[in-house]
């Protein structure tokens, strides 16, 4: 893995429309589900507007073959929930965020995320999580060119008394 370059980010609160799966494979029929929907409204080729994040909900739990991916674009806060498409506001809140490319790195880039923290003058924000994958090349169908950036969510450390 290359160094992690670490970047803070403060993101507004935003609405968003959103897609829960549980499957074998919920970021594919998630992301196909949310991209239907927001191709027949024009938001899907416009991600200046419409940011594209996913999370797992629920994570994996060891053993079993299936979880859950929520998928979240960003809308207006006059979009209705239509179908599977569901509409939330999501919180905001300072986040620490790196890039990633290639399926194969997802998980261990979390992982150095969640160890470059302990080093720093941050936490996570047990407040907000979970923490978010923006998805930089929604049009992408190849794992191995999956562009990612991961956002973890932190707060100031307390300080001891």
């Amino acid at each position: 893995m290359n160094e992690l370059i670490v970047r803070y980010v403060r993101l507004p609160a935003f609405h968003v429309a959103f897609v829960c799966t549980v499957s074998k494979t919920p970021e594919e029929e998630s992301l196909k589900k949310i991209k239907a929907w927001a191709e027949s409204k024009g938001y899907w080729n416009n991600p200046a507007k419409h940011l594209l994040f996913g999370y797992n909900n629920p994570s994996p739990t060891p053993g079993k073959d299936e979880y859950g991916y929520e998928v979240i674009l960003t809308v207006y806060p006059d979009v209705k929930p239509e179908g599977e498409v569901e509409i939330k506001k999501i919180p905001g809140g300072l986040y620490a965020v790196t890039r990633c490319k290639g399926a194969e790195t997802f998980f261990e880039t979390w992982m150095a995320l969640y160890n470059w923290i302990k080093n720093t003058e941050y936490e996570l924000d047990e407040n907000n999580v979970p923490g978010l994958e923006e998805h930089l090349n929604r049009n992408e169908t190849r794992f191995s060119e999956y562009l990612l950036d991961l956002y973890l969510s932190i707060k100031l450390r307390k300080k001891a008394v």
